[in-house]
């Protein structure tokens, strides 16, 4: 116990209590649980995350200390004066001049921790925000504003929850920390090295198996992470010496892994917190979300599963050998009852249960479960640490989203976000081809080293609305705003995710992040497809739905194709263009394309099986 005796772990421990007892209790007031869940998120960050590496250590560095100090402080303050905050009128009451102290002084912690957290990006983007509302009669043209003055940015950012505090900080304290202490408890568990045993089992023989089994490890984890970088970390680290080991380049199996794990974020039942903040932005229950998802979501996995099996067929690659993979009966059947809270959680979703308590409830399932095996049962040290460990990954969701309220409340306070909107409308000339296509580049660009959770906030308020004034629905504008979101996790020049896997692989980060860009185009593609024909993401009917799953199927498989430059035998570029072709046919959602790629993927197939008989033949 004397290792969980120290300023870190009672500081995430009390944060992690302080959630639970709020959801058993009941959430205070909106303006009093987001500030104290960003100060204990703010505090927990300079105690982990030193000003300089050579002060890492087991001793706090006295300045790192004073800033958890401080923010610590601004949760008291909030808590001393409750009834106030509560009870006032925003923008209309005064504001005193500690109300500004401690306003200005959040802004500056929040700045400074989100820059340890997710790098310079981020605090850089909502320093230029705040300039753009403090000097707005200063702008050009149709950028011009009432600036915003420090009365009302304090009133706007602090004291009210339309800023710092606003939907993205009520995301992260009322539904993501949930989610991500219940990931904590299942991992602490072993439920994490489950889920990598069930799919080495599942897919470990196959050709190519070690790299078909990250696909579906990492879209189980993915699925209950939230974090392409921390599913990266979470399974590479079993899965590319793997790959590597059975044959795969280092490039390759790097890229596999990294988007495998970015499509975690799009993949039901639990997605990333973006997922969650889409829920409450557009205005819809959690689950319309899953469901819109499920279909784009398989159609990614399907493409990566396409790609890997042909590129194993090139090289011809076996699977594992049955010694290597995990025993039957003492990995898998001693921690399978580990599944359960997944099901306690899924049903207490569908049965309607607040998102808190079902995953509260799902908490509890793991704690109960664990003692059916002494294998997988939980020792008091053990829950404590979970405690600790899920309050410690949860400033990684919390501080991006609250620095990026800084950003959406200065974004509606100045209007900025019709004036996006008229600018992208103006640009594409009325045409949504072209509006879409501008929303992806502003999506990519702004995601570029933003947590996916900032960058999808931003294409939210930025860009989203542009699309709905051109006739998309609001679910169909904001998961595609969502997908480029994550989509920038594997798109060079800033590529998180495939950075991450390269580190792990020892291979080149811009190869791995190409390559990566290369095995993710399916999901560049899909959502185009459910723009325009919505019955991707379930709104149509049930044959339509079909039709257009099988004919993205069958258009992902020749991309496949194209991409690898495999099909039976290899792939001539000319035959690799024409692949390319009929996958373009094939997920552009009119029947007669359908019908035309249909044709000429038959075509190819059939010329590509001619080839490589012949090339046998000739052997």
């Amino acid at each position: 116990m004397r290792k969980f005796l120290n300023a870190t772990a009672l500081v995430a421990l009390v944060w992690s209590l302080f959630q639970i007892v709020m959801v058993l209790r009941g959430f205070p007031h909106v303006i009093v649980m987001r500030p104290l869940h960003i100060s204990l998120a703010l505090a927990l960050t300079f105690l982990t995350k030193p000003l300089f590496k050579r002060w890492s250590g087991e001793r706090v560095h006295p300045l790192d200390a004073l800033l958890a100090v401080a923010s610590l402080g601004m949760g008291a303050y909030i808590l001393l004066h409750q009834d106030r905050l509560t009870s006032r009128i925003w923008f209309v009451d005064r504001v005193f001049p500690w109300d500004t102290f401690m306003g200005i002084l959040t802004v500056i912690l929040l700045l400074e921790a989100a820059r340890r957290l997710v790098g310079n990006s981020l605090p850089v983007v909502a320093l230029a925000f705040i300039a753009y509302g403090a000097f707005g009669r200063m702008m050009p043209g149709m950028l011009m504003h009432r600036a915003i003055s420090l009365r009302h940015f304090i009133d706007l950012q602090f004291l009210s929850p339309s800023g710092t505090f606003g939907i993205a900080t009520g995301v992260s304290a009322e539904y993501v920390f949930y989610f991500v202490l219940f990931a904590a408890f299942l991992e602490i568990s072993g439920g994490g090295q489950l889920f990598i045993d069930l799919a080495l089992r599942l897919t470990g023989r196959a050709r190519g198996g070690p790299a078909k089994s990250a696909i579906v490890a990492s879209s189980l984890l993915g699925t209950i992470s939230g974090s392409a970088v921390a599913n990266v970390v979470g399974t590479g680290v079993f899965t590319i010496p793997l790959m590597k080991r059975s044959g795969y380049p280092g490039v390759f199996a790097a890229a596999v892994e990294a988007v495998a794990s970015t499509g975690g974020q799009i993949m039901p039942p639990i997605m990333g917190a973006g997922a969650f903040i889409m829920a409450e932005m557009i205005g819809v229950p959690y689950l319309n979300v899953v469901k819109a998802a499920l279909i784009p979501a398989i159609i990614y996995y399907v493409s990566l599963y396409f790609m890997v099996d042909l590129k194993a067929q090139e090289a011809g690659l076996k699977g594992l050998k049955a010694s290597e993979l995990p025993d039957l009966g003492e990995r898998l059947l001693q921690r399978l009852h580990l599944l359960i809270p997944l099901i306690v959680l899924v049903y207490h979703m569908v049965a309607g249960f607040t998102l808190m308590m079902a995953a509260t409830r799902a908490i509890m399932a793991v704690v109960v479960v664990s003692f059916f095996r002494k294998a997988t049962r939980l020792r008091f040290e053990q829950v404590i640490e979970a405690l600790i460990k899920g309050a410690r990954s949860a400033p990684t969701v919390a501080i991006p989203c609250a620095t990026a309220g800084l950003i959406v409340g200065t974004v509606v306070y100045t209007g900025l976000g019709l004036k996006f909107t008229s600018v992208i409308v103006n640009l594409s000339g009325g045409s949504l081809l072209r509006a879409l296509l501008l929303v992806m580049l502003g999506c990519l660009i702004l995601g570029m080293g933003m947590p996916t959770s900032s960058a999808y906030i931003m294409g939210a308020v930025l860009l989203a609305p542009a699309l709905e004034t051109l006739g998309l629905s609001r679910m169909a504008s904001h998961l595609f705003v969502f997908y480029f979101a994550i989509l920038s996790m594997v798109t060079p020049p800033v590529a998180l995710a495939s950075y991450a896997a390269a580190g792990l692989a020892d291979s080149g980060m811009m190869e791995t992040g190409w390559r990566g860009l290369q095995l993710s185009l399916a999901g560049f593609l899909v959502p185009f497809a459910f723009v325009f024909h919505t019955a991707l993401i379930m709104e149509g009917t049930w044959s339509q739905t079909v039709f257009t799953l099988t004919t993205c199927l069958l258009g992902v498989y020749a991309l496949a194709c194209g991409i690898i430059g495999f099909c039976n035998t290899n792939v001539h570029w000319r035959e690799r263009a024409l692949f390319m072709l009929a996958a373009g046919l094939l997920i552009a959602p009119e029947t007669m394309t359908d019908l035309s790629g249909a044709v000429l993927l038959a075509l190819l197939y059939l010329f590509q099986l001619g080839k490589s008989r012949r090339v046998k033949v000739a052997a």
